[in-house]
């Protein structure tokens, strides 16, 4: 008996021990703004993942996201970009923007824990994750434009 409970504390041990936690980024004191043409359609308080770790992090294994928030991805340049939602327990609305900010796709409403790949459909500069459904309320389309110091700033 005493072996089998030192074992169900190991493996409760273990299991607790490759539990993932989330990265957390320092809001930007600036809010992320979505125009459409002069009408502001929303602002955001985001996160920003400059680095290639940070961008690998994302959102994965936050289930604390505030609702008028988001992560700003921001590359080097435009390129085809593909996101997935593995490890990610929120469903999320991907909006990929190019290097002026202008949206090129919404992948609208994904589906949490997928490792299929999201594409841009175009190059882009950023991805914009937000919750799902949330670029649907808002109005957001493409076209649109993300405001954001970082934006159109070359890298």
């Amino acid at each position: 008996m005493k072996i089998f409970i030192s074992l169900l504390m190991f493996f409760f041990a273990a299991a607790c021990g490759n539990a993932q936690e989330p990265m957390r980024l320092d809001v930007h004191a600036e809010k992320l703004t979505v125009y459409d043409q002069a009408e502001m359609l929303g602002q955001f308080d985001i996160e920003i993942a400059h680095t290639e770790a940070q961008r690998s992090a994302g959102l994965m294994h936050r289930v604390d996201l505030p609702e008028s928030s988001g992560m700003l991805f921001v590359f080097d340049g435009e390129a085809q970009r593909f996101f997935w939602m593995q490890n990610t327990p929120t469903p999320l609305d991907i909006i990929y923007a190019d290097a002026k900010g202008v949206i090129v796709h919404i992948a609208r409403d994904t589906t949490p824990f997928s490792t299929t790949p999201i594409p841009s459909r175009a190059p882009a500069q950023y991805a914009f994750e937000i919750h799902a459904g949330f670029s649907q309320k808002l109005g957001i389309n493409v076209g649109q434009t993300l405001k954001h110091p970082v934006i159109g700033v070359a890298q």
